[in-house]
């Protein structure tokens, strides 16, 4: 079941991201990437969404 969550969590975020427009997904991908290391590391599901996110909102709003 946790998988399905957060399965459903990714395509939810991941719906509108367009390729072509903008900054090309760039702070999406890395923030997948971050959230996917953390859960391997830590296998927290609740931690790998929580620093998933932080990292995105840091990169779209200080980076991007």
């Amino acid at each position: 079941m946790p998988s399905a969550v957060f399965a459903m969590l990714v395509v939810y975020c991941l719906r509108g991201v367009s390729l072509f427009f903008g900054t090309h997904a760039v702070p999406e991908l890395i923030a997948i990437i971050i959230t996917a290391a953390l859960h391997r590391w830590k296998h927290q599901m609740l931690l790998s969404i929580a620093g998933g996110t932080a990292a995105y909102m840091l990169l779209v709003q200080l980076i991007f």
